[in-house]
């Protein structure tokens, strides 16, 4: 099922096992880490997937005494494919003594935390608070936790509490895209992943994103380089109103915005959303959400009807949240896009 989305290919056996015995397997896989993987199920439980690129390994699975139905299955999800898209297995076998001990003992072992989290660790990294006065947060990063974080990149600590397989989870962030199995990630007993910060002054958008994912269970965390970018975040983003502190309850020092006039960086393209009514005049305040194939990103147009950000060059999916009082949006047949290199793209808004 290489390149099939929403598939899987399924080899289905039963085994007789007695007490203490194993089933062993060897495996391969070149697959999108966290997404598409290969998974082992005993009795229709799944008890262990892979994914990510790993050369040939074995793993075994203990088993209780008497028959057992077995399902190695390669599970694709929705959306996109990465690597080599595929699985292989060889050598399935039931070992029984000190063979079936000796292969068990030489399954990975993998470090386990009280919760599972996505911590920064950089030196002066300070959580923050928004009152989300509209519930768009909420509504679009359920239980994120929001950070400044000074420097030029953001240095995270992932811990998984018992029972996460770390082959199921994955670690993206939209600072360039990376995604990355968090059991590749493991050095000296701890998980970290690293990303750069984006800010009006670097890259002309003000926070950036990360994600840890296993299936539709994701913990959202947002970050910022300095106050200034969050309160530009603010601006563009989100409805007049909003706020912020420190999750100390201290306040912040400025209520200042940096600069936006930055060169657009390699990889990276210029979006420009214009909201106009029938007649061509602007329409100011429309909330739309700008979507990759992973994320949403709910934006503010401003008091010109203007709505301009700079991201990784994508065609973009805009989806109309919400306009002003006295206006009606009508969503077209089609979905909207933009250019994947950027430009501008008019959408009409209906003045009743």
């Amino acid at each position: 099922n290489t390149e099939l989305d929403s598939t899987a290919s399924v080899l289905s056996f039963s085994v007789e096992a007695k007490d203490g015995d194993v089933l062993a397997l060897d495996y391969k896989v070149s697959t999108e880490a966290g997404c598409d993987l290969l998974g082992i199920y005993v009795d229709d439980e799944l008890v262990k997937v892979f994914g990510s690129v790993r050369d040939w390994s074995t793993y075994a699975v203990a088993l209780t005494a008497g028959s057992h139905k077995v399902k190695l299955a390669y599970e694709k999800d929705m959306y996109t494919s990465d690597n080599d898209d595929l699985a292989y297995i060889d050598n399935i076998q039931v070992l029984s003594g000190d063979e079936a001990k000796a292969a068990l003992a030489a399954n990975p072992v993998y470090p386990v935390s009280d919760e599972t989290a996505l911590v920064p660790t950089n030196e002066g990294a300070k959580e923050i608070v928004f009152a989300d006065v509209n519930g768009i947060l909420a509504a679009n990063f359920p239980g994120a936790k929001y950070y400044i974080i000074p420097g030029e990149e953001a240095v995270f600590n992932i811990t998984l509490a018992e029972g996460v397989d770390p082959d199921s989870v994955c670690v993206y962030t939209d600072y360039d895209g990376s995604n990355a199995g968090v059991a590749d990630i493991l050095e000296d007993g701890v998980y970290t992943f690293i990303s750069g910060i984006d800010s009006n002054e670097v890259t002309g958008f003000p926070y950036c994103d990360a994600y840890l994912a296993q299936g539709d269970n994701v913990i959202y965390v947002l970050f910022f380089a300095n106050e200034e970018n969050v309160n530009a975040f603010i601006s563009d983003f989100l409805p007049e109103g909003e706020t912020w502190t420190y999750a100390d309850g201290s306040a912040p020092s400025t209520t200042g915005t940096p600069s936006t006039t930055v060169e657009v960086p390699s990889g990276y393209s210029e979006y420009t959303l214009t909201f106009v009514d029938q007649n061509g005049d602007p329409v100011p305040g429309v909330m739309a959400n700008v979507c990759d194939d992973d994320t949403c990103t709910p934006m503010t147009a401003d008091e010109d009807g203007v709505l301009t950000f700079v991201s990784p060059s994508f065609a973009y999916h805009i989806d109309v949240l919400k306009v002003p009082d006295g206006y009606t949006y009508e969503k077209p047949a089609e979905d909207v896009y933009t250019e994947v290199d950027g430009g501008t793209l008019e959408i009409v808004i209906t003045k009743n």
